[in-house]
C-alpha cells in the first residue's frame, strides 16, 4: 500500500475503495457538523457544498472505480442532512 495524491493505492481493488472511500464520509460528516452550527442561508449551504464537498469527491471519483450505490445513499444522505 503507498499514498500517493491523497489516494491510498493497493494491489487489491476493492480494499482500494473502501481505504479511500470510507474516509470521505467521515471528512464530509465533520465539515457538514462544522457548517451546521452557524445560521447560513439556502445559499450558503450550496456555496459550502460546491466549494467544500463537491472538490473532494470529484477527486476520487476521477481516479478511482465508480463505488457502490451505498456510498452514494450514504453521501447524499449526509448532503441533505445540511439543509435539515
Amino acid at each position: 500500500n503507498f499514498d500517493l495524491l491523497g489516494i491510498k493505492f493497493s494491489i487489491n481493488l476493492p480494499e482500494m475503495k473502501d481505504l479511500n472511500y470510507r474516509p470521505l464520509l467521515i471528512k464530509v460528516r465533520n465539515i457538514i457538523n462544522q457548517w451546521k452550527q452557524r445560521k447560513l442561508t439556502p445559499i450558503g449551504r450550496l456555496v459550502v457544498i460546491k466549494t467544500l464537498i463537491i472538490p473532494r469527491l470529484n477527486h476520487l471519483i476521477l481516479t478511482l472505480p465508480n463505488p457502490s450505490q451505498d456510498f452514494f445513499y450514504r453521501f447524499r444522505k449526509r448532503i441533505i442532512s445540511l439543509f435539515v
